[in-house]
């Protein structure tokens, strides 16, 4: 029998300017327990909008969202969110910005422990004591993912964490995200607006419209994990997904 939902997006909708500009429309999506759901679609189709739908930063216009069976009204303090622009804060140290949401739920000292695991996780272990200031675009970008990792969320938001970093960087980023997620294994939901990106870490891949953002299609992404993305970027089967979503967007953009 099929587990329910991790999260339920029923018939959501989100508008601004008293209805002037619609973000996103009557969109219904389920998000399965452990699974990564990558999403790609046009500039200004609500892709970030729904994440902060998501975690309850802001509200829905109609419809509702559910994590667990539970309609989202607030944060909740089982979602962890990634930004593209790392949002750090410049006067803490690394130890300090990756500690940060666990003092903010009073963690214990012992919980605290897990701050250094997770530096060496991301693989900054030896930079503890530095500032924002002192790190590569992509080592600051390490930070913000272990932060959220840190407070082990069930669900991880990740709004274009990548699109920051240079080519080179992104690409290790995106292996060491699939390293790290064979370890913790949390529902994700990664928005991108790049197709290999969301081929590489996607089990399914959502191709929404172009604003207001409705469910296009749904694609599954037949690779096995664990996965090598050198590999998986010469399989044909790459190719074809890569070029039926590519078609799929530019028929937005026409």
């Amino acid at each position: 029998m099929d587990r329910p939902p991790k999260i339920l997006i029923e018939r959501a909708t989100k508008t601004f300017l008293d209805g002037a500009v619609v973000a996103f429309s009557q969109l219904t999506l389920a998000v399965r327990p452990n699974e990564v759901l990558c999403i790609v679609g046009p500039s200004g189709c609500g892709k970030t909008t729904l994440l902060r739908c998501i975690d309850g930063l802001i509200p829905l216009t109609e419809g509702r969202i559910l994590i667990d069976g539970q309609e989202v009204h607030s944060p909740p303090e089982q979602v962890a969110m990634v930004f593209q622009h790392f949002g750090l804060f410049p006067w803490k140290t690394v130890y300090e910005n990756v500690a940060y949401g666990l003092r903010l739920r009073g963690a214990s000292r012992a919980e605290l422990a897990a701050v250094r695991d997770y530096i060496r996780l991301v693989g900054l272990e030896g930079t503890e004591q530095r500032y924002p200031y002192q790190l590569s675009g992509g080592m600051q970008q390490r930070v913000g993912l272990a932060r959220a990792l840190a407070v082990r969320p069930a669900i991880l938001l990740m709004d274009e964490p990548f699109a920051s970093v240079d080519a080179q960087t992104r690409e290790l980023l995106q292996e060491e995200l699939l390293r790290i997620w064979e370890r913790e294994r949390q529902t994700m939901v990664f928005i991108t607006h790049s197709i290999d990106e969301a081929i590489l870490l996607g089990d399914r891949v959502v191709v929404l419209t172009a604003r207001p953002g409705r469910v296009k299609e749904i694609l599954e992404i037949p690779f096995p994990r664990p996965r090598r993305p050198d590999e998986v970027r010469l399989l044909p089967a790459f190719a074809e997904l890569r070029n039926h979503i590519w078609e799929q967007l530019k028929q937005q953009a026409a």
